[in-house]
């Protein structure tokens, strides 16, 4: 299957304007009155096209999965929590879920200081104990880079994209760092699918 390029997506697909994160460009498309596209109502598309290169939408896309492979070891984080997967993957861009779930993790915190937070659900504290005693018994090099990326989303001060969705958390984007997704490319034994690195140029 030849993959497609942002520029070619874009021509066929609606989305609202991008921001620019100094890393990538964010799109999404409008609140309402999308018009349904391969079975999609409402989705976001990260564009590798700045700091990032391009090949670092492969690296992340494939962290995604491998991380939610790790979590489907633990049930009691499975049954808590999941990591949103690609719905397609370009060249150098990847679209994934935009859910409507109602409320993150940084609103539970009250990170943004607001005078009346929503009062956190009890779920939140069982997954934050689960998360806690997995990552404590963690031995493997892997197994505790993945985790400690996932931290970032699961605990406070950082700009978490978690939501929660009555019955379950969703990590709908994660904060990777430069040097992480770099750090994946150059181990290519712990990629969740065969990856082979890109010929010297």
């Amino acid at each position: 299957m030849t993959l497609i390029t942002f520029k070619e997506f874009a021509q066929t697909h609606p989305l609202g304007k991008g921001g620019d994160w100094g890393r990538y460009t964010h799109y999404f498309t409008p609140l309402a009155g999308t018009i349904p596209v391969e079975g999609w109502t409402r989705y976001r598309v990260k564009h590798f096209n700045s700091e990032f290169p391009v090949e670092f939408c492969s690296s992340e896309c494939d962290l995604l999965a491998a991380m939610q492979f790790w979590l489907e070891r633990t049930p009691a984080l499975a049954e808590r929590l999941v990591i949103e997967q690609p719905l397609l993957i370009g060249t150098d861009f990847y679209v994934s879920p935009n859910h409507s779930h109602p409320t993150t993790l940084r609103a539970f915190d009250n990170v943004t200081n607001e005078t009346y937070p929503p009062e956190s659900p009890p779920e939140l504290a069982v997954l934050r104990t689960a998360f806690r005693e997995v990552q404590a018994k963690i031995i493997e090099p892997r197994d505790r880079f993945l985790s400690t990326i996932l931290e970032r989303e699961l605990f406070p001060p950082d700009n978490s994209n978690t939501w929660f969705g009555y019955e379950y958390f969703s990590v709908m984007d994660i904060a990777t760092t430069y040097a992480e997704l770099d750090a994946w490319l150059d181990h290519p034994a712990w990629w969740a699918y065969p990856h082979e690195p890109a010929p010297p140029t």
